[in-house]
């Protein structure tokens, strides 16, 4: 997901552009930021990450990514956070 994101946002304003100015001399650096945002949301229990696929060639491929959150202070909320699995503690990337 990752890698995905960092191609799709490559050249964006805000995360390519901006936060991102030198990423054609330092493009890994793209990747280790997604990879450290999709952790943060990763171990929120009121998100999921929803990843869409296809298969090109026979291959599962990633088409595309999402970040869900639900809002609010209703039982809805309280089920999507119950249903929540903690992944436990994972590496810090730098």
């Amino acid at each position: 997901m990752a890698s995905l994101l960092a191609k799709a946002f490559f050249d964006e304003s805000l995360f390519g552009q901006t936060l991102h100015p030198h990423r054609d001399q330092y493009p890994d650096d793209v990747k280790i930021f997604w990879s450290e945002y999709l952790r943060e949301h990763w171990k929120t229990p009121s998100e999921r990450l929803l990843v869409a696929t296809t298969t090109v060639d026979g291959e599962e491929k990633i088409a595309g990514a999402a970040i869900w959150n639900r809002q609010g202070d209703d039982e809805g909320k309280r089920r999507v956070e119950s249903e929540w699995v903690d992944v436990g503690k994972y590496f810090q990337l730098s």
